[in-house]
């Protein structure tokens, strides 16, 4: 399969219908899950801590009584009775540092990972929401141009008809060449805002998708423009004209140097792809590196963490959808 045909889906596109909704409670639940094992994870790590600290306050103050009755008794008399009770010091001080190491795995290993996934989904439908707006901003600019040079040539056209029948050369070719180009413009403005309207009523479901909100419904759908002719009765006229591009001696200069603008933006868009498409690959090898590291050292990563080894691993590991 081409890469051009694999565009064209997604994991969710290719899903039967009837399960679309279970499969966005699972991951609905899965989110919710993770908040709930992080606040597990925080509680106790910090009951873990607490009962550390209690514990050592406990065994310092003990010590202290320790020693001043090691003063008290002959140190050249050995007593099992006392070598236990250090021995109980020494054990109850080690259960108060697996304590605190515990509180410190749960913290560091559970918490903030599933604290990172949740704040990334956050940021997620932040960025998501935030382009949705965007998209609308530049549809209906779309629209604003489209009926600008609407206008232009609907007088452009009032101009060429109010025309005298004998006009000289010069103006009459100034007002044909404004009413071909304001033409012109008008079609490629009106199949420039028809194919806005297409990726937009592709791209928002996904995006109401991906946010979680409801996508079922087609109120958001933007329609196609049609061409308006500028007068009633020679609208049969215009009609012939209104998929058709101007080509002639008075606007090829225009169509050429508007051709080059959109070659140097179409240019431009390729640039900027290619290199979202390297980040996006470094991530991914970034990710699969960090996945490898993990089968290789398991009990490694269980010691240190992940955050250890590799302090962005949620946030790699999310945006390349391992």
């Amino acid at each position: 399969m081409d890469s051009k045909c694999c565009n064209k889906f997604c994991y969710a596109s290719l899903s039967h219908p009837s399960i679309k909704d279970a499969i966005a409670l699972h991951n609905f639940s899965i989110l919710k899950l993770s908040v709930l094992v992080s606040e597990f994870a925080q509680q106790m790590a910090v009951a873990h801590e607490a009962f550390s600290k209690e514990i050592q306050t406990i065994i310092a103050s003990f010590r202290r009584r320790n020693y001043d009755l090691k003063k008290q008794r002959p140190t050249e008399t050995p007593n099992c009775i006392f070598n236990t009770w250090e021995a109980l010091l020494q054990e109850t001080e080690m259960d108060a540092q697996a304590h605190l190491d515990a509180a410190s795995l749960l913290h560091k290993n559970v918490y903030l990972p599933l604290q990172e996934v949740a704040s990334h989904k956050n940021r997620q439908a932040d960025m998501l929401a935030l382009f949705r707006d965007n998209l609308d901003s530049v549809y209906v600019e779309s629209l604003r141009e489209e009926q600008k040079v609407e206008k232009e040539y609907h007088s452009a056209f009032q101009n060429f008809v109010c025309l005298p029948k004998d006009p000289g050369e010069k103006e009459g070719e100034a007002v044909r060449g404004r009413l071909h180009r304001s033409h012109n413009d008008y079609i490629l403005n009106i199949r420039a805002t028809n194919k806005m309207a297409d990726e937009y009523n592709k791209a928002l479901p996904r995006i109401l998708e991906a946010v979680g909100q409801d996508n079922t419904t087609l109120t958001f759908a933007r329609p196609h423009q049609d061409f308006k002719p500028a007068v009633a009765l020679a609208a049969d006229d215009q009609k012939n004209l209104c998929r058709q591009i101007i080509l002639d001696r008075l606007t090829e200069e225009s169509v050429l140097r508007k051709r080059s603008s959109l070659q140097a933006k179409a240019m431009e868009m390729a640039v900027s792809l290619k290199h979202n498409q390297d980040i996006i690959s470094t991530l991914s090898n970034v990710c699969q590196s960090t996945n490898l590291f993990m089968r290789q050292e398991p009990k490694k990563m269980r010691t240190i963490g992940y955050s250890d080894v590799f302090p962005n691993y949620n946030h790699v590991r999310i945006r390349s959808g391992s």
